[in-house]
């Protein structure tokens, strides 16, 4: 039902709009009638003033820590050949863990 109610709008509001002809200079002249009532709310001044406040703040240093722990199910190994042979080298490696842990801190 709201798939319908949906598309009816979608259908209407173009021939609407299209048959009152709207232009750019009806959208400006709409824009400036509105323009106090946007005012009222003080945003255009909250606005420039977030963005000199976050200018201030740039400079700042800014840190960050993170930390991720992972467990394969299945992790690459090195063939039983290859294994034989640096076993014959006297190395034992294992291949990549299953668990792996990260842990980093930006600044």
């Amino acid at each position: 039902m709201k798939r319908v109610i949906l598309f009816g709008w979608l259908a209407i509001v173009p021939a609407v709009v299209g048959a009152q002809g709207v232009t750019l200079d009806s959208c400006r002249s709409w824009a400036r009638s509105h323009y106090p009532l946007v005012e009222q709310y003080g945003l255009v001044a909250q606005s420039a003033e977030y963005s000199v406040v976050n200018a201030s703040r740039a400079w700042l240093p800014q840190v960050r820590l993170s930390a991720q722990a992972t467990w394969q199910t299945d992790a690459a190994r090195f063939p039983d050949a290859m294994n034989t042979m640096l076993a014959a080298l006297g190395t034992d490696l294992e291949g990549i863990r299953q668990d792996q842990y990260k842990l980093a801190l930006d600044v």
